[in-house]
């Protein structure tokens, strides 16, 4: 396990979203309003793991060597997620939670059953508030570079994200400090290729931002050939003649593992 302090902003933001989970579940319980309780899970994991979280980790969960940190704190993140929701869902669900229980990596403190555990609680190092406000920020930009994907996809200028490369121009608002200052690869966040910020985007088939006023993003086709391992198209592919076919990222972590 990672310390949560020392995780990147991506983990952070989601258990800070858990922590809210953990709040609106526990006075619902108190409440007896079961109904809360579940879509307060169903939209947890459907909006902010599926769509959003576990969309962007994928790639350094199958692709980074096995020690990596990024991949460790993921598998952290993860971890804390899942031994928060199956104790929420013990009460409710009490076969599901007990068999999920029963499958979970064993810490010296594991339960001969989910109901003999505590409910969970929301822990202090969880919760970020400035962090959260400015990731609220970025998924309002990666909406709208959903919608820019989308529209070149509709032109059959790209097939898949992976195929795009992004030049994206930020109006000069808080907004464009905030993701100059992220610690996130941008490549990461929005699933393409390539993705980079420029200060001036001319082209009058660029994407115009629709809640981000000033917001220009042009979507065009990734640069190299695709890695046969992450997908990704790069310019370093053949330059390791052990693994021609695969990026510079993707050959120094088979180094490490093979």
């Amino acid at each position: 396990m990672r310390p949560v302090k020392g995780m990147s902003e991506l983990d952070r933001f989601i258990l800070h979203r858990l922590s809210q989970v953990v709040k609106r579940a526990r006075t619902s319980y108190d409440r007896y309003e079961f109904h809360t309780i579940y879509h307060t899970l169903h939209n947890f994991c459907v909006i902010d793991l599926s769509a959003f979280y576990l969309d962007i980790i994928k790639d350094r969960l199958y692709t980074s060597p096995p020690a990596d940190p990024l991949r460790r704190d993921a598998q952290t993140a993860m971890f804390i997620i899942l031994d928060a929701l199956v104790k929420i869902m013990a009460p409710i669900l009490p076969f599901t939670a007990d068999e999920i229980y029963q499958h979970m990596p064993k810490s010296p403190d594991h339960m001969e059953s989910i109901h003999l555990e505590p409910m969970v609680e929301p822990h202090e190092d969880w919760e970020d508030q400035v962090l959260s406000d400015k990731w609220e920020n970025i998924l309002i930009l990666r909406g709208e570079v959903t919608k820019a994907l989308e529209e070149a996809r509709i032109d059959k200028r790209i097939g898949h994200s992976l195929d795009a490369a992004l030049d994206i121009k930020l109006p000069e608002t808080e907004l464009k400090t905030q993701v100059e200052n992220l610690t996130e690869n941008l490549n990461d966040i929005f699933i393409v290729s390539t993705a980079r910020l420029v200060d001036a985007l001319e082209d009058e088939t660029a994407y115009k931002g629709k809640e981000i006023q000033g917001l220009v993003i042009k979507v065009g086709k990734a640069e190299g050939q695709k890695c046969d391992r992450c997908w990704r198209f790069d310019t370093t592919i053949g330059n390791d003649p052990e693994h021609a076919t695969a990026c510079g990222r993707c050959a120094a972590a088979l180094k490490k593992i093979l």
